[in-house]
């Protein structure tokens, strides 16, 4: 009695497999990878609009927008860019009511309380992933409000450079902003914001593909460029 053959693939059968297999991967990765990118700005989108919010909130309890910081009042538009010196930790402080890792601000006359947010009251919570590196926020003990050394607050894509632009005229729309970025560097959608003819928001927090720089590419995130998106939130 004779046994049945087990016959193998012919090697032109492997190469058509391996053929098939390449093509499916070519489509399906970038596709795959779209979705990503496509996540990412959407949930970038839903922190950078409940910042939005957060601001806002404080106007309707204080009666005036944040100051941020800024060394007199700003009377006129004004875009603040949390990448620089100590804005981020400000921003946090004044909207989270407590130092960025978690302690309360200090307190009398002189006292980051008094400066940013008398009754400490949280507007706006902020994630560990809000952060380029959340292990580098300091000690519990710490009450200076700091984020740590070479710290910052990022997107989802970690593009560290948010602008923040607020309506301090209270006209309703966001014009001739002090301080916005070149028209190069803002997303074409709202780059009114930045001239005469103006953007209709009170609030405005965008990140800018444009804008991301070495750093954002090669340092702790190392997000490649062509991952980037621009993420816009107005109110």
């Amino acid at each position: 009695m004779s046994r049945p053959s087990s016959k193998g693939f012919t090697l032109i059968e492997l190469l058509t497999v391996i053929a098939i297999i390449g093509l499916l991967a070519a489509v399906l990765i970038p596709a795959a990878m779209g979705v990503q990118r496509r996540a990412k700005a959407a949930t970038s989108q839903t922190v950078l609009s409940g910042w939005s919010s957060g601001i806002l909130r404080y106007k309707q309890a204080y009666g005036f927008y944040p100051g941020l910081g800024a060394a007199s009042y700003p009377t006129a538009d004004t875009c603040l860019k949390l990448e620089s010196g100590t804005n981020a930790s400000i921003f946090i402080m004044t909207l989270a009511g407590k130092n960025p890792n978690g302690t309360s601000l200090t307190a009398g006359a002189a006292g980051n309380r008094a400066k940013y947010n008398r009754n400490s009251e949280g507007f706006v919570d902020f994630a560990a992933q809000d952060y380029e590196d959340y292990t580098k926020l300091p000690a519990s003990t710490d009450t200076t409000g700091t984020l740590g050394t070479n710290n910052y607050l990022v997107d989802r894509f970690g593009n560290r450079n948010i602008r923040v632009v607020i309506d301090y005229d209270n006209s309703g729309a966001l014009k001739s902003a002090a301080g916005a970025a070149t028209a190069t560097g803002i997303p074409a959608d709202i780059v009114g914001y930045s001239t005469a003819t103006g953007y209709p928001a009170r609030v405005l927090i965008y990140t800018s593909r444009t804008e991301v720089k070495t750093i954002d590419v090669t340092g702790t995130v190392g997000t490649p460029l062509s991952d980037f998106l621009d993420v816009i939130a107005a109110q």
